[in-house]
């Protein structure tokens, strides 16, 4: 997030799937000034070479999305590529989603800033 009014403030700890899947996740809170109630989720299967970022806001639902790995079809029936992004709007919520020319992490290699780096894999 580059928001400076949100932010992290404990160490990311990723888990196994409760269903024995190939993938972990995570789920943070994430403190802001205001203080919305919103929490942070991840999940990352790399058998599927999926990954998922999201931002929610306890009333709202989910207000932001990173998606790596998967492809999104927009309501108009326009394809969005396996990397992009939601943003939550009064007239669309998070349906619509739009090719971020800020990330460029993949799926196989996401950033250290995610969270996940190759000296320490998510467990």
């Amino acid at each position: 997030m580059s928001d400076i009014t949100k932010r992290i403030d404990r160490h990311i700890d990723w888990s196994e799937d409760e269903d024995h899947s190939p993938a972990v996740s995570f789920r943070v809170e994430v403190l802001s000034n205001p203080a919305y109630p919103l929490y942070a989720k991840g999940y990352l299967n790399r058998a599927a070479r999926k990954l998922t970022y999201v931002l929610i806001h306890r009333a709202e639902g989910r207000i932001y999305g990173l998606d790596l790995g998967k492809e999104h079809r927009n309501p108009d029936d326009s394809l969005v590529g396996e990397k992009h992004k939601h943003r939550w709007s009064e007239q669309t919520g998070v349906k619509n989603a739009y090719v971020p020319e800020d990330i460029t992490s993949t799926v196989d290699r996401p950033a250290r800033k995610f969270g996940i780096n190759s000296a320490r894999r998510p467990t």
